[in-house]
């Protein structure tokens, strides 16, 4: 794994950000002044037991950080109850952050994963691999998290498998739904332009792993909701190398796809690309972009009880090129570009106006902005400094020098860093919360 810029702040990892709490009734922004300690932090001898609980937390006792040794080298993973769950070495890891303790380990069947995802519940890890071999091995694993067991393994049937898929040319989803557990994957293929997006889609049972039903579409779906959008390359001319899609009601408890939205008897609404970005209310946001050099994105409201859609849309967004947009406070999408992505965008859905922008990553951090209770954990590759930044306004609440986050929740972050001489393998570290 390669992680530049941030070897510059290997040296300051043990500063500790007390002193300088902003009043909570008028947030302000603060920043500290590093000593020279020593290139890596090190851990207390007995971690605290009991860790405050901070929602959502500003600043973190890198003084005191815990090492969670066994998923050094890991660049993603999940917060849940007392534990950092991720993947690494092809084994799904749940590490105890109040003092290192491995509460689970479990291998998962197949190659070594080139990509994976990971959802959780109460009572399981699902995780969905792609391991890039000759044929493509997709699969979705589900471990108990009680016992550590692989309770069940997933995979396609080699002819459902998009040919030649790989982690650059394929996207995947997993998302736990009220009806089970979704999976999709979509390809476009590179190597030959002009070539259409296709797509799978399995509704899995989370008790068995089996499917339920299965789309030759992209199925997107989000927590709490009946119905989802199934959408499907649209059956119209179009020039070369460009293709239109549409957009269509699935009830996600049977996988029946109903009429495509905005069609009439003679015009039809199209895209390039649907993206859901959540839901607020009973609905999901769906964002239509236009395909072309710049790409333009309107807003419609699609019902999560019914799948009934807006006839129009609710906002044209004015900035251009979005990507991963994903639902924040205040209806303020929180966006990435497609064409500078390391930049963050603040996008209100009230008028489409870009309400802040700000760079949250290093080009080799994680892929999408770290948003825990209505705030975003950045970094700044210009500055070498953290940020807690109001997801609502952009108003930067607490800057530190500490690395950026790979996930966050009340209790602390958890991030890695470099080893001492900058070359060695990267370490994995829990931080609790101070403010």
């Amino acid at each position: 794994m390669h992680k530049a810029g941030l070897v510059a702040i290997a040296g300051v990892l043990t500063l500790a950000l007390t002193g300088c709490t902003p009043p909570v009734d008028e947030p302000t922004q603060t920043t500290t002044t590093a000593p020279t300690p020593s290139a890596t932090p090190t851990p207390t001898p007995t971690p605290t037991p009991n860790l405050p609980t901070l929602t959502p937390p500003r600043q973190f006792d890198l003084v005191h950080p815990l090492r969670l040794s066994p998923v050094d080298q890991v660049n993603t993973g999940v917060l849940s109850g007392d534990y950092f769950i991720t993947l690494n070495a092809n084994t799904v890891w749940g590490i105890n952050v109040h003092d290192g303790s491995v509460g689970f380990s479990t291998p998962l069947d197949g190659p070594a994963p080139s990509c994976w995802k990971q959802v959780v519940d109460p009572s399981h890890v699902y995780t969905v691999t792609l391991s890039e071999t000759d044929p493509v091995d997709l699969r979705v694993s589900a471990v108990d998290r009680g016992s550590g067991e692989l309770t069940w393994t997933f995979q396609p049937l080699a002819s459902d498998i998009l040919a030649g898929a790989d982690c650059g040319s394929a996207t995947n989803t997993l998302t736990l739904t009220k009806q089970g557990l979704m999976l999709s994957l979509s390809q476009t293929d590179q190597a030959t332009p002009g070539t259409p997006t296709t797509s799978r889609s399995w509704m899995l049972d989370p008790s068995s792993g089996q499917p339920v039903w299965q789309s030759n579409t992209a199925v997107l779906a989000t927590d709490g909701a009946d119905f989802g959008v199934s959408v499907a390359l649209a059956t119209i001319s179009t020039p070369m190398g460009v293709f239109f899609y549409q957009a269509s009601p699935v009830n996600l408890a049977t996988g029946e796809i109903g009429p495509a939205f905005w069609q009439t008897a003679n015009s039809a609404q199209l895209a390039g690309r649907y993206q859901l970005a959540g839901r607020t209310g009973d609905n999901l946001l769906l964002l239509a972009q236009t395909p072309g050099m710049i790409t333009t994105t309107t807003v419609y409201q699609v019902s999560a009880s019914t799948g009934a859609a807006t006839p129009q849309p609710i906002v044209r967004l004015q900035a251009t090129n979005l990507d991963r947009c994903q639902l924040g406070p205040s209806d303020v999408l929180i966006c990435t570009l497609t064409d500078d992505p390391v930049m963050a965008f603040g996008v209100s859905l009230a008028d489409g106006s870009t309400a802040w922008q700000h760079a949250f990553k290093t080009p080799e951090s994680a892929s999408t902005p770290v948003l825990f209770g209505g705030y975003l954990y950045g970094f700044d590759p210009n500055t070498h400094a953290s940020y807690v930044l109001n997801a609502a306004d952009g108003s930067i609440l607490q800057v530190g020098l500490y690395p950026p986050a790979i996930a966050v929740k009340e209790t602390g972050l958890v991030f890695s860093v470099p080893g001492a001489d900058g070359k060695t393998a990267w370490q994995c570290w829990w931080a609790p919360a101070l403010a």
